[in-house]
């Protein structure tokens, strides 16, 4: 067999050579890669650190302003008589025993006299009465009077005696009657408008108005039946609870119903609200918060970190190496702003993932964008 060339032998090793390289390569790149050495790019997220504050949990209710003291004005006059004066403006700020109403008073100015010349007649007859028994005593005593004429002169003193105290009474109480015909105010407060115009005959049945103080309300409200519990387990009489209203003002809880009402299922409590400046208004709706517990050092999420699968809610946490861990949390109530109270399963220096957990997975490698300036118009 003869011999190749020696430059065909070499062009040979060459080819066979790069053949062995290409096939080797192609290989390499068919086998599995070793773990590590392939890795995916890092999922970008936002995050934030678990916040650390104070929280506080309420029962919220819609409550009615009721004055503490609410008066109807009526005549105490016995009879009727004509209305003489007004002497306020409706809406009046009025004070106690301020003049309200005058009524036509010379019917019971007669009224008073008669009774008080009717007690000095009465006095005068008296006088006299006493008089004659005590004549009667000496005659009595050396039989110059019979035991029967001496029995009616005792009776005729103990009658005038009698007759003067009821003309005292008749008197006092034509007086009083007097007094009525001028209306003062029972106590003060905000009035209301005239229930009746000057001039017209009035009796004790004639509404004249209303007076409301304000200075102090009543806060009306209910709850549920399924607050009941909650509430009585923070009830204490000696130390009261306070409820909020509309966020402006506390007022101490005073009562509540001894019963649950079958019809609502609700049951009611009343707050009183000090409102020495008017800030409410009887008959106004407010809101009502009343709280149930205060919690201190509390961790908080945003409610957009919240996740959920088979065992529950979880967050993914930012670890140091920038990988997440998914963490098992439980959960509380949530509160303004769109946070959730973590009542187990995070600490103050854990940092949640808040967007973009559709891509992660355990141990997911991320970056966290930074957040967008807000001061920036967006269009």
């Amino acid at each position: 067999m003869p011999k190749l060339p020696r430059m065909t032998w070499l062009f040979v090793a060459i080819n066979a050579a790069v053949l062995l390289l290409i096939v080797w390569f192609g290989i390499k790149m068919l086998l599995p890669k070793k773990r590590g050495e392939m890795q995916m790019p890092p999922v970008p997220v936002s995050a934030v650190a678990v916040k650390t504050d104070t929280i506080y949990r309420y029962l919220d209710a819609v409550g009615v302003c009721r004055s503490v003291a609410s008066v109807k004005i009526y005549p105490q006059i016995q009879g009727s008589a004509q209305l003489k004066a007004i002497l306020f403006k409706q809406g009046d700020r009025v004070k106690v025993s301020q003049k309200l109403f005058e009524l036509d008073n010379r019917t019971f100015v007669a009224d008073r006299d008669n009774a008080a010349a009717k007690l000095e007649a009465d006095k005068a007859l008296l006088v006299v009465a006493k008089a004659q028994l005590e004549r009667s005593m000496g005659l009595i005593a050396k039989e110059f009077l019979s035991k029967q004429e001496f029995d009616t002169y005792q009776a005729n003193v103990k009658a005038g005696e009698a007759s003067v105290k009821a003309d005292e009474a008749n008197l006092r109480k034509a007086a009083i009657q007097l007094e009525y015909c001028s209306i003062t105010a029972p106590i003060g407060g905000i009035i209301g408008r005239f229930e009746i115009d000057q001039g017209n005959i009035v009796s004790s049945a004639t509404l004249l108005t209303t007076i409301e103080n304000t200075d102090a309300l009543y806060i009306d409200f209910s709850l549920s039946e399924n607050d009941f519990s909650l509430f009585r387990q923070v009830w204490d009489p000696a130390k009261p609870i306070n409820i909020q209203v509309e966020n402006k003002a506390e007022a101490p809880v005073v009562y509540f119903a001894n019963t649950i009402d079958s019809t609502t299922g609700m049951f009611s409590l009343r707050g009183l609200l000090n409102n020495p400046t008017g800030v409410f208004w009887p008959g106004q709706t407010v809101d009502v918060r009343l709280l149930l517990q205060k919690i201190d050092k509390a961790f908080l999420v945003p409610e957009e970190a919240l996740q959920i699968n088979k065992n529950g809610n979880f967050v993914f946490v930012i670890q140091p190496d920038q990988t997440v861990t998914m963490q098992p949390i439980e959960t509380g109530l949530s509160y303004e702003g769109g946070l959730v109270h973590v009542t187990k399963g995070l600490t103050a220096d854990h940092s949640v993932v808040t967007k973009g957990q559709l891509a992660l997975t355990q141990g997911s490698r991320v970056v966290v964008m930074p957040k967008k300036d807000e001061t920036t118009p967006t269009h």
